[in-house]
C-alpha cells in the first residue's frame, strides 16, 4: 500500500514525492513528509544502527496533506493519501480497505476482481 500511496501522490503532483538519492536521504524525507514515528514505533525495527539512525534524526510534526496536495481538490483522495502513507504498518490501510475506499467508488468493481 504505501508503494501504491507514492505512486498515486505522483500522479496527482506530477512530480517525485521522494526524490532521494540514498536510503538516508529517503528516511528525512519521509520523515518531514508523515512527522516522526512514535518510540514504540522505532522500537520495533530490529536492526540496532537503524533504531539509532531513527532516534538521532531531528524530530518533525509531518507535512499537512492538503497544503501539499493543494492543486488537487478531491478532498476523497487525499483521504485516502493519507492512509495509504501512514508509517506504522499496522495502522495503514488494506488493499480491500483501500478498494472500498469513496474514492475508489467508480473504479471498483468487486463482481469483476480475482
Amino acid at each position: 500500500m504505501w508503494s501504491i500511496g507514492c505512486i498515486l501522490a505522483e500522479l496527482i503532483r506530477r512530480k517525485v514525492l521522494l526524490p532521494a538519492t540514498s536510503e538516508q536521504e529517503m528516511m528525512h524525507m519521509i520523515i518531514d513528509l508523515l512527522g516522526t514515528p512514535s518510540d514504540d514505533l522505532i522500537d520495533l525495527i530490529d536492526d540496532a544502527d537503524n533504531r539509532q539512525f531513527m532516534r538521532q534524526l531531528p524530530k518533525r510534526k509531518g507535512a499537512d496533506f492538503n497544503e501539499l496536495f493543494s492543486g488537487w481538490s478531491n478532498p476523497e483522495a487525499i483521504d485516502l493519501l493519507t492512509k495509504m502513507l501512514t508509517f506504522d504498518p499496522l495502522k495503514r490501510i488494506t488493499v480491500e480497505e483501500a478498494l472500498a475506499h469513496p474514492y475508489m467508488k467508480n473504479l471498483h468493481f468487486e463482481e469483476d476482481e480475482p
